[in-house]
Formats: structure tokens, C-alpha cells, sequence
């Protein structure tokens, strides 16, 4: 199996690379600029040159059988809705009518606890927590977005599909 893998070339993807080359699996990153290219080539992926804001440079990114693993996204702690909308919740959306015809064997999207919003003083909890960021938390309510997405799409697909919420990066 393959894993396809976007936002390779970033924090959490770059150590998602590494490991999947310790353990000798066989991957194919998603690189939008020359500099990212090299960065995943270096950490031992087969590069697919594109972008997720251009739906053609997709075309053959995700193959039968790949499990694709979408960690892409707009991640500012500012900036306006459009740019989180375009890079976050409109990516998902072309990535996934790129990739879900081919087939994946699984979808993996890798969100946020940003979902949640402000916390809750007794901590996170997806069993007592819902999901509801506030208007002026744009990460969160892009994920969020992203989210729903990937349900849908996925389970019109008949393609399984798993949402990944991670807390802070460190």
C-alpha cells in the first residue's frame, strides 16, 4: 500500500514522513513549489507536483488502493475567512473529487481540537465536548468545515474515511 500524503512538507507531515520511511512504506507527497519537492524527496517520498487550489495538477496524485492522508491546510493564528475557506475547506473539497474516483483504500483527514473551541475548564473531552468554534476562531471553523466534507464525500464514495483531531503540536 501506498500512502498519498498532503502537507508533507510541513511541521506535522514532514514527521509523519520520516516516520512512514522508518518503517519502510512506500509514499507519494503531494508538493506544491520546487522547495517543497525537496524536502519530501529528501525524506524519501515520491514527489506529485500540485496544488490543492488547482483541481487539474491532482489528476493521478491518489491512486487505487492508496491511503491518503490529508494534512494540508491554512494554518495562521490571523487572517481573513477567505484565506482559510480557500486553503482549508475548498482544498478538501478539490482534493477529494480528485482522489475519491481513483478509488483510496482509506481517507485519513488530519483536523483539529481548534473544532472545539474554547476549552472547557475540566479539559477535552470528545465525549462531553461538540464541536463549536466561535466566528472569530477561523482555524477551527475551517476544519470543522473541512470535516463535514470529508464525512460526506467519503461515505457517498462508499470509501471509509477517519477524522484525526490533534491537540497542540510541540
Amino acid at each position: 500500500m501506498t500512502f498519498a500524503v498532503t502537507g508533507g512538507s510541513g511541521f506535522f507531515g514532514r514527521a509523519l514522513l520520516r516516520r512512514l520511511a522508518e518503517r519502510g512504506q512506500a509514499v507519494r507527497a503531494l508538493a506544491r513549489s520546487a522547495d517543497a519537492a525537496r524536502r519530501v524527496e529528501a525524506l524519501g517520498a515520491e514527489v506529485h507536483r500540485g496544488d490543492l487550489s488547482d483541481p487539474a495538477s491532482l489528476r493521478g496524485f491518489v491512486r487505487p488502493g492508496d491511503l491518503l492522508i490529508h494534512a494540508a491546510a491554512h494554518v495562521d493564528l490571523v487572517g481573513r475567512w477567505t484565506l482559510y475557506r480557500r486553503g482549508t475547506v475548498d482544498a478538501t473539497r478539490n482534493l477529494l473529487e480528485a482522489a475519491l474516483p481513483a478509488r483510496p483504500a482509506r481517507v485519513v483527514y488530519v483536523s483539529s481540537a481548534g473544532v472545539y473551541g474554547r476549552l472547557d475548564p475540566r479539559g477535552l473531552c470528545a465525549e462531553r465536548n461538540t464541536p463549536r468554534p466561535r466566528r472569530a476562531e477561523r482555524y477551527g471553523r475551517a476544519k470543522l468545515a473541512a470535516e463535514a466534507l470529508v464525512q460526506r464525500h467519503c461515505t457517498e464514495a462508499h470509501v471509509p474515511w477517519c477524522i484525526v483531531r490533534l491537540g497542540f503540536l510541540y
